[in-house]
């Protein structure tokens, strides 16, 4: 598919999605759409939420909340009864893929195996989703029936359809870098839907610098969110907080530290940020890399203090969908092209009642690997088209809280995560704590117990696939090679392997990676 028809985001994942920059190669401008808007676009998410989704799973309105993400396939078609039409384009919308979920399990609980779901994000559960649904459109393929995806003129490579592109939404704003946001901008631009009462009720960060910078503040885009958005067992949450000294390096560590080497991006601009010092209730806000270090920090901070190895979704780049194909594809080497990033979904910035900013937005997505170079053939970078859409979630926290009764219970996260996609075979799944609702300690470590969005399920669907294609007719990773584990098949996608290293040398030094041990499953 080509890049400019693409309206996808690479945002947000479990795998790890970043917005590649190839060396040389000129970027393309993504124009916006006028075939749909974002409000359609979020109508249509939260339709099929309250319609398609059973009770099974769903937050209790009264004391719970969650988060919504969803993938929509937008197809132009002249003939058919269309969603949203203008002068120049018909098309249809249809969601493809959709997940709920605020949590994930803390770093003892974690499985060698495979089978157990570490991350319960909504962006999570969402692109395994979609994973689920492109593995199936693979099958349709190979079988020759009605698929999205075509042959392409090179050998085993496959391409979506002309008039087929995918749109990701989210009823949020991403936690971390993403909602880190300065109070002055916060104050000058809230979302539309904020009210000036609320506006002054927001919680702050303050970040101390011991002789520069004072009473520096930030808003987090949801309560608790660099701490404890991030919900664990009680006892991964049982860690003592370290406060934050300074922010240009020493004595900056926090609890989060002791495993991360404190080094710096290869290249300066990796390192912009945003410093804000308000003084006799003046605002100045200068570029630094204050913000930068903050953010990255508080996610570090907040990994260790879940015992999580894994990144929260707080870095956007961690979650997101890089499954989705832009151009000729090798659907078993990941990577390759996948990375053609184009529009992400938003409504106002409600969760947490905090404002939304376009900047910061900008910042997390996509400023951060601009200066990203020497990566392997057809990996880019194309700019994000950030949309704003106006509706609010009915299962979002603050809509939860404005339309319930007051009482005495706290209200929580939704315990429960779901997936959803559009394959005829078990298309939901419900997931608490890693494994499928229900599912007893009895019977936890079979594959009963299993979500279908677990690497072991989702290896498994990638193995069936193989079993369609000849020796000959596999891509050239996957020749004539004794492949057995999980990471052997990862590690075999050479060019995303080499891409995805240069991208942690040059602007993501402090990534946490997740410890080889748990992907060497069969």
């Amino acid at each position: 598919m080509a890049a400019q028809r693409l309206h996808t985001c690479a945002v947000i994942s479990s795998g790890r999605a970043e917005p590649w920059a190839c060396e040389g190669m000129e970027r393309r401008e993504i124009p916006i759409p006028t075939m749909w808007t974002a409000d359609e676009i979020a109508s249509l998410c939260y339709k099929h939420y309250s319609t398609k989704l059973p009770k099974t799973g769903l937050p209790d309105p009264k004391r719970e909340w969650t988060l919504l993400a969803a993938v929509v396939k937008v197809e132009e078609k002249p003939s058919a009864k269309p969603c949203c039409n203008n002068e120049r384009n018909v098309v249809t919308l249809e969601v493809v893929a959709m997940g709920t979920g605020s949590k994930c399990i803390g770093q003892t609980k974690m499985s060698k195996n495979g089978d157990v779901v570490n991350d319960s994000h909504a962006e999570v559960t969402a692109r395994r989703a979609f994973l689920r649904y492109l593995y199936y459109q693979l099958k349709e393929a190979f079988e020759e029936r009605k698929s999205i995806l075509a042959a392409g003129k090179c050998k085993g490579k496959w391409q979506i359809k002309s008039g087929i592109s995918f749109v990701f939404f989210m009823s949020h704003t991403p936690c971390g870098d993403a909602s880190i946001i300065p109070k002055a901008e916060c104050e000058i631009r809230p979302s539309p839907n904020l009210r000036a009462k609320e506006i002054g009720e927001q919680r702050s960060i303050t970040v101390q610098d011991n002789e520069n910078t004072k009473n520096t503040q930030f808003l987090n885009i949801e309560e608790h969110t660099l701490v404890t958005k991030r919900k664990c067992d009680e006892s991964a949450m049982e860690v003592p907080v370290k406060r934050v000294k300074r922010i240009d390096g020493s004595e900056y560590c926090t609890s989060g530290c002791s495993s991360i080497p404190e080094r710096k991006p290869s290249n300066p601009s990796a390192e912009g940020g945003i410093d804000v010092r308000i003084n006799n209730n003046t605002a100045h806000v200068t570029h630094t890399n204050s913000l930068e270090n903050v953010s990255h920090n508080m996610a570090a901070k907040d990994a260790d203090e879940t015992r999580d190895m894994q990144i929260t979704v707080s870095d956007i780049y961690r979650t997101g969908a890089k499954c989705v194909p832009g151009g000729l594809q090798d659907p078993f080497e990941p990577g390759i092209n996948y990375h053609c990033v184009g529009s992400l979904r938003v409504k106002p910035g409600r969760v947490g009642q905090c404002p939304y900013s376009e900047k910061t937005m900008k910042r997390a997505i996509l400023d951060r690997c601009r200066h990203i170079t020497s990566l392997p053939k057809d990996f880019r970078v194309q700019d994000v088209m950030l949309l704003q859409s106006q509706l609010e979630f009915v299962h979002g926290r603050h809509s939860v809280q404005c339309s319930s009764v007051p009482n005495k219970d706290k209200f929580v996260p939704c315990a429960a995560a779901i997936s959803w996609c559009a394959v005829p075979h078990q298309p939901l799944d419900v997931c608490v704590n890693g494994f499928k609702q229900g599912a007893t300690k009895k019977i936890h470590g079979t594959p009963q117990a299993r979500c279908k969005i677990c690497k072991a399920e989702l290896f498994n669907e990638f193995r069936a696939l193989l079993n369609y294609l000849s020796e000959e007719g596999r891509p050239i990773s996957l020749q004539n090679k004794t492949l057995k584990t999980y990471w052997e098949f990862k590690e075999a996608a050479t060019n995303y392997q080499q891409a995805w290293n240069e991208i942690q040398k040059q602007a993501f030094v402090t990534w946490v990676r997740t410890p080889r041990d748990l992907m060497r499953f069969q």
